[in-house]
């Protein structure tokens, strides 16, 4: 069959017909062009965020290529796209504001440096997440539980793009990816403050140590977030308050790592507790 007769052949079927066929074969060089893209990137165990980002890229640029596509089959071309749009848009705007904010809101994540793929937002005073996709409609956090400790719950929420307009969104690990974290300890009137003082201290430096936390690098990327902290090592606090002696040891860790740090400090004062017998815990926390 040469191209005269697949000329003849469109030229005998109804518009309507045409139109199915060219909107078809669009969609489907649509997806193998991504498809051949998606083959190109080989992603290692390091490389896997990066995949992850360039699909859920790709997966938005498709979508964009198919419902533009759809538009210059159905429409005969771009001339009255702008007139549609304004029709679509009146009338969304009329019964479903929501929608038209939650699209206006995917150009906003996409313009402005609200969150990328992989960084921990909280948004609003419920929904913290690590950010999995984003969407012309939505995005994706990967939920984290709404203690201090952020542990994964394992569950997928998709959160309406309006929220970046309507809602306070904070970011985690945008910039330098450390957050402050305190473990307080309380213990009797007559214990040795002091000394539980230097236990904590030195149960957080060991901490800081193994975790090669290089906060030298840290301090440049606060430097350049606009951020700066007067003191960067760990500090020990001590207040009074109710009849106890509150001794609470203050230090940087990755925002991911809260638990785990906590973790281990305590453990090591918990140790060095055991060996001081003027030191003694509350009774009652």
């Amino acid at each position: 069959m040469d191209m005269n007769e697949i000329h003849q052949w469109f030229s005998g079927m109804p518009s309507w017909a045409e139109n199915i066929i060219l909107s078809l074969i669009a969609v489907v060089v649509v997806l193998v062009v991504k498809r051949l893209l998606l083959a190109m990137v080989r992603p290692t165990e390091e490389d896997i965020k990066f995949r992850f980002v360039i699909e859920n890229g790709l997966s938005i640029a498709s979508s964009v290529a198919i419902i533009l596509a759809m538009v210059f089959i159905w429409l005969d071309g771009f001339k009255p796209l702008f007139t549609v749009l304004g029709l679509i848009a009146a009338g969304l705007t009329i019964s479903s504001k929501e929608v038209v904010m939650s699209f206006l809101g995917f150009f906003a994540l996409v313009t402005r440096d609200h969150f990328g793929i992989g960084d921990r937002v909280c948004v609003g005073d419920n929904i913290w997440g690590d950010v999995t996709g984003k969407g012309i409609l939505f995005f994706t956090v990967l939920e984290v539980s709404q203690d201090i400790q952020g542990q994964s719950t394992g569950r997928l929420i998709r959160v309406p793009n309006m929220v970046v307009f309507t809602h306070p969104v904070i970011n985690a690990t945008k910039g330098f990816d450390a957050v402050w974290h305190e473990i307080p300890i309380r213990v009797t009137p007559d214990s040795d403050w002091r000394e539980l003082k230097s236990i904590m201290r030195h149960a957080a430096d060991d901490w800081l140590e193994r975790s090669h936390l290089d906060l030298d690098k840290l301090q440049r990327k606060m430097q350049r977030a606009q951020v700066t902290f007067r003191v960067r090592r760990p500090g020990v606090y001590v207040s009074v308050g109710n009849g106890t002696i509150n001794v609470t040891v203050r230090y940087l860790c990755p925002a991911r790592q809260r638990r785990d740090s906590e973790h281990e400090i305590t453990e090591q004062i918990l140790a060095g507790i055991e060996e001081n017998a003027n030191i003694r815990l509350l009774g009652e926390y």
